[in-house]
């Protein structure tokens, strides 16, 4: 049914991500991949979905004035939430382990946005979140992870 309602597009997703990439791959739909660089910063007064959303929103507007008529983009973005504040990606190894043992035995969500972008005025049409537990993410609870 999606195949039919899409086929006059062409899908644009706007992802380096391997499991973005993959999930479409999978779902047998013909998707062009196009990745352009940002600076992921965002307004420190903004928490949670809120940063995603803004996020997911910016990667879009890397394509401003780049799409074609029949191009739908597809930006998104996830945030480790975790006592009121986001877990940026780890720079190296050390980091990452230091951020696996902070969650250890404890809740975080994650937090994705999705931004449905097409030329015309190049306005996001439809912004949706994952749904989880409380509509808006999924909260997670990471095991014990033994010291390493």
């Amino acid at each position: 049914m999606s195949e039919n309602i899409l086929r006059p597009y062409k899908i644009i997703l706007a992802s380096g991500s391997p499991r973005r990439q993959r999930f479409f791959k999978d779902m047998g739909l013909e998707v062009e991949f196009r990745v352009r660089e940002i600076e992921e910063n965002y307004p420190a007064e903004l928490e949670g979905r809120n940063i995603s959303d803004y996020l997911a929103q910016l990667k879009a507007m890397a394509f401003k004035n780049t799409l074609s008529p029949d191009e739908i983009l597809i930006t998104a973005d996830t945030v480790v939430w975790y006592k009121n504040k986001a877990l940026g990606k780890p720079i190296d190894e050390r980091e990452a382990i230091s951020m696996l043992m902070s969650l250890s035995g404890d809740w975080h969500e994650v937090i994705t946005s999705v931004c449905f972008t097409s030329p015309k005025d190049h306005k996001p049409y439809y912004q949706g979140k994952v749904s989880g537990v409380d509509g808006w993410g999924n909260t997670i609870l990471c095991r014990d992870i033994p010291t390493l």
